[in-house]
């Protein structure tokens, strides 16, 4: 949909997005050990480094900014199959990036509006987009039945995770706020 407006590289072959920041807090996390969490959180969380503002000419008094999935080029299928979801929440605190992130994102200085496309239910991307990012989620779907079934039960599995999600971090007293 974006692609009139993405000048020079309408692939996005070029155009590093979530994936490659994904993997850059990872490597930080890793290369130094010694750091505090929150010292490679504050370091690394800030997407839009990642981001590009699309060519809209006239078209609008404001602007949009648009963060990819990743690079669109031979390495990104791989990339995106062979991460560790689990590892990243479960060893490398990824709750806490991704809370940071949400905070950069919509906190003074940032966006008026962010919208998050994922595909649900396909791959733990969508976890992390859908329960972490998400303050309100608007489950899109065709009106014949195995869609309407298929988003409501969705629905009900995102809702379920956040409410998991929420009573951990209660019980652990982590708290997820960032400056």
């Amino acid at each position: 949909y974006f692609k009139p407006f993405l000048g020079d590289d309408p692939e996005l072959r070029n155009q590093d997005g979530v994936i490659e920041w994904i993997n850059d807090y990872w490597d930080a996390r890793l290369d130094r050990p010694d750091s505090t969490v929150e010292a490679v959180v504050r370091e690394v969380a800030d997407p839009r480094h990642y981001v590009r503002r699309l060519e809209t000419g006239s078209l609008l008094s404001g602007g949009i900014d648009l963060l990819c999935s990743g690079r669109q080029d031979s390495n990104y299928a791989k990339a995106v199959a062979d991460f560790d979801w689990t590892r990243l929440f479960e060893k490398l605190h990824g709750e806490l990036f991704i809370a940071a992130a949400k905070a950069i994102l919509t906190g003074p200085g940032g966006y008026d509006y962010v919208l998050v496309d994922s595909r649900t239910g396909v791959s733990d991307t969508s976890g992390f987009c859908t329960v972490l990012l998400a303050d309100t989620l608007v489950v899109c779907f065709t009106y014949n039945n195995q869609s309407v079934i298929g988003a409501s039960q969705i629905a009900r599995d995102i809702k379920h995770q956040a409410e998991q999600r929420r009573r951990a971090a209660l019980e652990a007293g982590e708290a997820l706020r960032f400056r």
